[in-house]
């Protein structure tokens, strides 16, 4: 099952680029989870957004949510902050117990720096439906070099 959203994921990087794609992000979430953060910026108002991460106890874990731009909270001529939300999902390989899946929302604000550079704090609340349904949330902070 990991095998087959790793290929997703990088589908879905090769796709955006053979398509003309012209902003992305890639950098670094600390947090819970912590790890490598990658987005597609499709157009102003949504993108997508990939969290590759571990847990030092837990294993391996990846997210993806595809967000919408709320609204711009202030704009500048050096960048912008906007609140955005978007629905996803999620899997989890534990080390010492079944893997889990099930869906997440993200809830965060951006903050744009100069014209390469931008800032993340979001919140995810996640439902686990794989072994149990339960409830549970992460987020962090994240810094991405937008290229």
């Amino acid at each position: 099952m990991t095998k087959w959203i790793c290929a997703l994921f990088l589908l879905s990087i090769s796709s955006a680029y053979a398509a003309g794609q012209e902003r992305a992000g890639l950098g670094i979430a600390i947090g819970e989870p912590t790890g490598i953060t990658f987005q597609e910026l499709y157009t102003n108002s949504h993108s997508l957004d990939f969290l590759l991460a571990w847990r030092a106890w837990d294993g391996f874990f990846i997210q993806g949510n595809y967000d919408y731009k709320i609204k711009t909270i202030q704009q500048t001529n050096d960048g912008a902050v906007w609140l955005y939300a978007g629905p996803g999902g999620f899997l989890r390989s534990r080390a010492y117990s079944r893997s889990i899946f099930g869906f997440s929302g993200n809830i965060g604000v951006g903050w744009s720096i100069q014209e390469h550079f931008a800032v993340v704090f979001e919140v995810s609340p996640k439902v686990d439906f794989y072994p149990a349904t339960n409830l549970e949330a992460t987020g962090g902070i994240g810094v991405r070099y937008l290229f």
